[in-house]
């Protein structure tokens, strides 16, 4: 295992409630296996159990995914429903003393602890409060925040209901260091999004790793050569993406 940093954790943010696909964390994937339990047992791959939490909500129905955290020997934190922003601050300050999170979302089964590594070397060496990656597909790109960074960041937020969308808020200038993590990375033949949000995203990762020998562990890199040698594409969705207005986003009180 790699010698990941004692100050760095991983928050995993995911509900069981959505109105595209409900109940999609806890759907079975490959063979009896979740999406959350993929992502799960991705990370532990490199990341100690005791640095991974997952975090959700306080709501009846995420008695499950406490369940799943508990199976898979990891921590468990419930907070805030709307405030994700919160729940990450208050498991950090439970279960550690951290200088950094990783923010990872249970939409994101294919999410690779290589890369997670490399960006987390990365950040720490440019002393970021912030960093992120575009070279890798849309639904594998983890961010790495700076505790204090976000601590600070959520007292200045009117609406803390919308942190959700907290990559909004992490990129608003108020003076943290941002930086972007560039990795010549294999492309996706159609820039197909390997994020979980529909049913068509549910059928489409299942194809995935049914062409990648129901092998949950294998690497980003190889997914995508599979994906693209074989030519998998995924079925248009028939849902309308729901439009976010972030003028209604106000920052700093």
């Amino acid at each position: 295992m790699h010698n990941f940093p004692d100050d760095t954790f991983i928050a995993i943010a995911c509900r069981i409630d959505s109105k595209r696909l409900p109940g999609k964390a806890i759907k079975h994937l490959v063979g009896k296996i979740s999406p959350i339990e993929i992502l799960i047992c991705r990370l532990k791959k490199m990341i100690p159990s005791s640095q991974i939490i997952l975090t959700t909500t306080k709501e009846k129905n995420c008695d499950i995914l406490m369940e799943v955290a508990e199976k898979n020997n990891i921590n468990c934190f419930r907070g805030c429903k709307l405030d994700v922003m919160d729940r990450f601050i208050n498991a950090g300050n439970k279960y550690g003393n951290f200088s950094d999170i990783v923010r990872v979302t249970g939409d994101n089964p294919l999410t690779d602890p290589n890369i997670i590594v490399e960006m987390i070397d990365y950040h720490k060496k440019n002393f970021s409060d912030y960093t992120f990656t575009q070279s890798i597909p849309i639904g594998t790109r983890p961010e790495i925040i700076n505790f204090d960074f976000l601590n600070n960041l959520h007292k200045k937020i009117k609406n803390s209901s919308n942190t959700e969308y907290m990559s909004f808020y992490l990129r608003q200038e108020i003076g943290q260091k941002i930086s972007e993590y560039k990795k010549d990375f294999i492309r996706i033949f159609d820039n197909e999004t390997l994020t979980l949000d529909t049913i068509e995203d549910f059928n489409y990762l299942k194809k995935v790793f049914d062409n990648c020998g129901a092998n949950i562990y294998t690497e980003l890199n190889d997914i995508i050569k599979v994906i693209n040698i074989k030519k998998l594409k995924k079925e248009k969705t028939k849902i309308t993406p729901s439009k976010i207005n972030f003028d209604d986003f106000k920052i700093l009180k």
